[in-house]
């Protein structure tokens, strides 16, 4: 089995092919509607882009995990805080430094709140950006992530 820094870097590597060959055009409207506004962002509030693919990423290695238990305290939930310092904090170092965090994206205000993310206590996230509040109720997309 792959490591998940593994598994996120193949994702990237990938990526990157995908903009090369100008595929970008393979992804849905609706999903790049839907982040654009948290990419558009990123300079205030770069912990969430993070916070989305250390997220994704736990969802890719642990299918069968609720990713809105974002927190071991939580009954059935996983450490993604340290799941975002071992592996994604990692990536973000070597390939975006500019964005990447310290330490881990699960470290400010918005991050480290004791909620599950769900879309009801989701709006209670304190943002820098009421866009990015708006925008986070609108991810359809991930919301079916979530529950599949």
């Amino acid at each position: 089995m792959k490591e998940p820094l593994d598994i996120l870097e193949e994702i990237y590597l990938e990526a990157l092919i995908m903009v090369e060959e100008g595929k970008l055009e393979d992804i849905s409207s609706e999903i790049k509607e839907s982040i654009n506004p948290f990419i558009d962002k990123i300079e205030t509030d770069k912990s969430l882009v993070q916070l989305i693919v250390t997220t994704l990423l736990k969802k890719i290695v642990s299918p069968e995990q609720d990713i809105r238990l974002h927190m071991a305290k939580f009954e059935g939930g996983y450490s993604a805080r340290v799941l975002d310092t071992v592996v994604t904090t990692r990536l973000f170092k070597k390939y975006f430094p500019k964005y990447a965090n310290k330490e881990t994206a699960f470290l400010t205000k918005a991050t480290r709140t004791e909620i599950i993310w769900d879309f009801t206590n989701g709006l209670k996230l304190q943002l820098l950006d009421n866009q990015i509040a708006t925008k986070k109720a609108e991810l359809q997309h991930y919301k079916d992530v979530v529950s599949l």
